[in-house]
């Protein structure tokens, strides 16, 4: 087989544009900064990218939903220890007047803290987490 001027030209020219388009391909995802530019670029591997995102996106999702639920058993946790407290306030009250002593105004005092702390338990049950009860 005879090797011409034009079949060097054109192979040449082959290999050229063959290597100009490789460097075009190679700049772009330089200046983007990605390897994956265009879908045609590589589509395995934008799948994996996409499998990789839509992973990102499930565990953003996870970890606020562990905010919230710390949030919401924080919340709880403060009004469980209030009314723990009320209770033992109200029962210590009652204790100092149990013993038959006392006189009617002080009877009607505890009587009166007592009818106060029943309202702040209720108060208290009554609290919310954003738009929900936490004791309803």
């Amino acid at each position: 087989m005879r090797v011409t001027n034009s079949m060097l030209i054109s192979t040449f020219l082959n290999n050229l544009n063959k290597n100009t388009k490789g460097m075009e391909k190679y700049q772009r995802q330089l200046s983007s900064n990605s390897r994956l530019a265009r879908l045609s670029d590589d589509p395995i591997g934008v799948i994996n990218v996409l499998g990789v995102k839509s992973k990102i996106r499930k565990l953003a999702q996870y970890q606020n939903n562990v905010d919230d639920a710390r949030a919401w058993l924080t919340q709880t946790e403060t009004a469980v220890l209030e009314i723990n407290n009320v209770i033992k306030s109200t029962y210590e009250q009652a204790l100092q007047v149990a013993n038959g002593t006392n006189s009617t105004e002080e009877y009607d005092a505890v009587l009166s803290y007592v009818t106060q702390m029943r309202n702040h338990i209720i108060q208290i049950a009554n609290s919310t987490y954003g738009e929900k009860y936490i004791f309803g």
